[in-house]
């Protein structure tokens, strides 16, 4: 049977910032990671060729990973939670697709009340003394190409799927969604502008509700 899915990017779309930044600004190496960033994010370069350099830099630990879980808690963009409330209550299975990572993204994602069986990100590996080795290379959310990837592996083409995003990783999977819903409310880039039909710039995420079939 058809289902209804909604994938929501986690950075600058289900909060209001960049999640690593806020350990990069911590430990001083914000201005190191921030250009990489977001010429990812731009699609000015594959984010393959960022993701390992910017977490090198970082280095981070897996107890500040989880210390900017709870610092994102209240960076959680406007109308988040009511989105995600309002969507589950007509039976639509609501997602986090982000290249970013589940040891920041999951305690997030369980005050947003979506399960973990529908959070996709990376993970990273850590020595014996919970520092950073490298992120799991098995996954395909380190690639630019990586969630328009995962959407098709993981829906059917009669299922309805939307794709929520600030980035062109997320622009990326117009192609093989029912709609892209460009997110400028948080930042707004203009080349995932320019490939949107329909680009939100309100800082509430419940403005995307009008072009959501419910």
């Amino acid at each position: 049977m058809p289902q209804t899915h909604v994938f929501f990017d986690f950075d600058s779309t289900l909060i209001t910032c960049e999640s690593l930044d806020l350990i990069a600004q911590k430990k001083g190496v914000l201005k190191d990671i921030e250009a990489m960033t977001n010429q990812a994010m731009n699609g000015e370069v594959p984010l393959e060729s960022v993701l390992d350099k910017k977490m090198s830099i970082i280095n981070p630990t897996h107890n500040e990973m989880l210390e900017a879980a709870y610092d994102c808690l209240s960076h959680i963009t406007s109308g988040a939670r009511d989105i995600i409330i309002l969507l589950q209550s007509h039976n639509i299975i609501v997602h986090i697709l982000s290249s970013g990572f589940h040891e920041i993204i999951d305690p997030v994602a369980h005050v947003l009340t979506i399960p973990p069986q529908h959070i996709h990100a990376n993970t990273i590996q850590f020595d014996e003394k919970d520092n950073y080795v490298c992120i799991d290379p098995t996954s395909i959310l380190t690639h630019s190409n990586g969630k328009p990837t995962y959407i098709s592996q993981h829906t059917t083409p009669n299922d309805i799927t939307y794709m929520i995003g600030d980035g062109m990783t997320d622009a990326a999977c117009a192609p093989v969604v029912t709609q892209f819903i460009g997110f400028g409310g948080n930042i707004v880039r203009n080349n995932v502008r320019k490939n949107s039909n329909i680009y939100i710039t309100e800082k509430n995420l419940t403005a995307i509700i009008p072009y959501i079939t419910i």
